[in-house]
C-alpha cells in the first residue's frame, strides 16, 4: 500500500477544512487519479506559515513522515497557489519524497 501526506497552508487552513483534497483523494481525481485502491494518506499537515523557518521545520518534520512509511507528498493546491516557498519545498522535498506538486483543480 502506498502511503501519502498532503503539506497544507497553514494560513488558509484557518478557514479551509481540506474539503477539496479530501473530496479528491476519496474520488482519485486531479492528483490523485494514478494512484490504485490501496492508496493511504496517511496525515495532511500544515507549514509553519510564511516564515523563513517553514521550509526548515518540514524537513525535520519529514523524518516522522518516513518513519510513518510515506512516499509521495502532496503540496496542496492552496500552497501552490499563495506559498513563497513553494519552490523550495518542491526541491527540498523532492530529495526524500516524491513530490505531486497540487492536490486539486487544474494540474496547472
Amino acid at each position: 500500500m502506498k502511503k501519502i501526506a498532503v503539506l497544507r497552508c497553514f494560513k488558509v487552513s484557518s478557514k479551509c477544512a481540506g474539503s477539496g483534497c479530501i473530496k479528491a483523494f476519496n474520488n482519485k481525481t486531479a492528483s490523485f487519479n494514478d494512484y490504485d485502491a490501496t492508496l493511504d494518506m496517511v496525515m495532511q499537515i500544515p507549514c509553519s506559515g510564511c516564515n523563513a523557518d517553514s521550509l526548515k521545520e518540514m524537513l525535520n518534520s519529514s523524518e516522522k513522515l518516513k518513519k510513518q512509511g510515506v512516499s509521495s507528498i502532496h503540496l496542496s493546491t492552496c500552497i501552490r497557489a499563495t506559498c513563497p516557498y513553494y519552490d523550495e519545498f518542491v526541491k527540498e522535498l523532492s530529495k526524500g519524497f516524491e513530490v505531486v506538486g497540487y492536490t486539486h483543480g487544474s494540474e496547472k
